[in-house]
C-alpha cells in the first residue's frame, strides 16, 4: 500500500471512525494539516530530510483524499426488481418490503449531507415502456414516504431478447468472425461459472441505435417530471441519479469463447485488412459512444448531467480468465477512458481484488479527480474470496477520495433460502450495519 494512502485514510479511520461523508471529511482534514503542520517543525530542526525524500515519490493525487465536496453523497443498495431474470439476479422480494427491511435495520436514512437509498434494476430493453413508467413512479413514491434515496439502474445492453422487433433481426446481432457468423449467445463471468445471456447486440447497428434513443428519453422524461416536483418540495436530495449501463462492454461469445464485435466494425467499413489494434482501438471508441448515447438523451429530456453515471468494469475482480486476448478485448473494450463523458460522471465496478479500488482512483486522478461513483460492488470478491477486513475501510477507501455514490450489491440477495451465500454476511453483518450508519 502506498505511503499518501495509508496517512490519509488510516488516520480518518482510527482517529474518526465515524467520518466518511462530506463536512465530516473536512474536518477531520483540517485535523490531519493541523497535526502535520506541529510536527514539521521538529522534524525539520532533527534534519530528517530523508523522510520526505522517501515520502515525495510515494504521493500522488490517487491516494489523497479528494477535497470535500458539497453535494450529497450516497449509500445505496442494490434492489432487483420483480421480473428480472432469476438465472441471473436473484429475487429479493417487493421493493417497499425490502426498503422498508433496510431503513428497519439500519435506523436511518441520513440527511441532505450523507443520505440512504437503494438502486432500482436492471431497467432493461424487456421491459415494456409502461412497465417502465409504472417502475419509475412507483420507486419515487416509496422514496417519498421513507425519506430514503433512489437511484435507477439501466441494463443498457444484455437482456433484450424480449424485443421481438429487434430480436428477430439478425442485423442487431453481433458476428464473431469476419465471415459474418452471427453470436446467438453472450458468455457472463459473473461467478465461478460464466452463465449465458441473450446474444450480444451490434451496437452501432441502426434500430439498436434508434431503440437506445427512444428508451433513454423515454426513462429521462419519467425522471425529471418527478425531479421536478421533488425539488418543489424541497427534497432533491432524495433523486441520487442513474446509473447507464449495467458493465458496459462488447461481449464474448458464449459457446466459442471469442470477442465479438466485427459486425460493428464491419458497419464502421473496417475489414480484415486491419490490425488487431487498430480494431481495438475502433471498438473502444464505439463502447464509449455507446454510453454517450444513451447519457446523451437522458439529459436532454431533462436528467441533470452531474446525476447521471456510466457503468464500466475495467480491473479483474477476482474472475481473471485465460484468454489468449488483449487487454481491451478481455474487458469487452470497455476500457477506463470509456467511462468519462461530457454528459455523465465515471462509475466503476469496485469488488477489492488486488488493488481494484486503488486502480479507479488513479484513472479518476488522470482527469482531474472529477466525482465518481461505485456503480456495483461489495466488500467481498465474486469468486468467494474476502475483500477489506472492515466494510468500514471498503467504504473510506471511495467515500473518503471523490466517490459520490457507493452502491452495494446488494441486500437480503437472493432470499432467506441462500442468506449465508458470501455476499450477504459481507453486507449484513454487524460490523457492516454499523459502517452503514455512519
Amino acid at each position: 500500500m502506498e505511503i499518501g494512502q495509508c496517512a490519509s485514510d488510516v488516520r480518518i479511520l482510527q482517529s474518526h471512525p465515524s467520518d466518511l461523508h462530506g463536512n465530516k471529511v473536512k474536518r477531520v482534514s483540517h485535523k490531519i494539516r493541523s497535526e502535520m503542520s506541529a510536527c514539521l517543525a521538529p522534524i525539520l530542526t532533527s534534519s530528517l530530510v530523508l523522510y520526505f525524500a522517501l515520502l515525495a515519490p510515494c504521493t500522488s493525487l490517487a491516494n489523497e483524499p479528494a477535497k470535500p465536496s458539497a453535494e450529497t453523497k450516497y449509500l445505496l443498495f442494490q434492489l432487483f426488481i420483480p421480473g428480472s431474470p432469476e438465472v441471473h439476479f436473484p429475487p429479493q422480494g417487493q421493493l417497499a418490503d425490502t426498503v422498508n427491511d433496510i431503513t428497519r435495520r439500519i435506523a436511518s436514512t441520513g440527511d441532505k449531507r450523507q443520505k440512504l437509498g437503494f438502486a432500482v434494476g436492471p431497467l432493461m430493453f424487456n421491459q415494456s415502456d409502461e412497465d417502465t413508467r409504472r417502475l419509475i413512479k412507483e420507486s419515487f413514491k416509496i422514496a417519498r414516504e421513507k425519506n430514503i434515496a433512489v437511484a435507477f439502474h439501466i441494463d443498457d445492453h444484455m437482456f433484450w431478447d424480449a424485443r421481438k422487433d429487434l430480436f428477430s433481426d439478425k442485423n442487431n446481432f453481433e458476428w464473431s468472425d469476419w465471415k459474418g457468423t452471427v453470436s446467438t449467445a453472450t458468455r457472463l463471468d459473473w461467478g465461478l461459472t460464466p452463465s449465458k445471456a441473450p446474444a450480444q447486440m451490434c451496437l452501432n447497428s441502426p434500430a439498436i441505435k434508434l431503440a437506445v434513443e427512444n428508451r433513454a428519453k423515454l426513462i429521462g422524461r419519467e425522471i425529471s417530471t418527478e425531479l421536478q416536483q421533488l425539488n418543489r418540495e424541497g427534497k432533491g436530495e432524495l433523486f441520487a441519479g442513474v446509473i447507464t449501463g449495467w458493465e458496459t462492454q462488447i461481449g464474448h461469445d458464449f459457446a466459442t469463447s471469442k470477442s465479438l464485435g466485427f459486425h460493428a466494425l464491419s458497419n464502421r467499413g473496417l475489414t480484415d485488412k486491419q490490425t488487431s489494434a487498430q480494431c481495438d482501438a475502433e471498438l473502444v471508441k464505439l463502447v464509449k459512444e455507446f454510453i454517450e448515447l444513451w447519457s446523451t438523451n437522458l439529459a436532454q429530456s431533462g436528467v441533470p448531467a452531474n446525476k447521471i453515471y456510466s457503468h464500466i468494469a475495467f480491473t479483474e475482480q477476482g474472475l481473471v480468465t485465460a484468454r489468449n486476448q488483449s487487454f481491451a478485448q478481455q474487458v469487452g473494450y470497455a476500457t477506463a477512458d470509456t467511462a468519462f463523458g461530457k454528459n455523465h460522471r465515471a462509475g466503476f465496478s469496485t469488488y477489492p481484488s488486488e488493488n481494484t479500488i486503488e486502480q479507479v482512483r488513479a484513472e479518476v486522478a488522470k482527469h482531474g479527480n472529477p466525482p465518481w461513483i461505485s456503480a456495483e460492488g461489495a466488500n467481498v470478491i465474486p469468486n468467494g474470496a474476502p475483500g477489506e477486513a472492515r466494510m468500514e475501510t471498503y467504504l473510506a477507501k471511495m467515500f473518503n477520495h471523490g466517490a459520490v455514490i457507493v452502491n452495494i450489491f446488494s441486500w437480503v440477495i437472493a432470499g432467506e433460502a441462500m442468506k449465508n451465500t458470501f455476499f450477504r454476511p459481507a453486507t449484513e453483518n454487524d460490523e457492516a450495519i454499523t459502517a452503514h450508519r455512519k
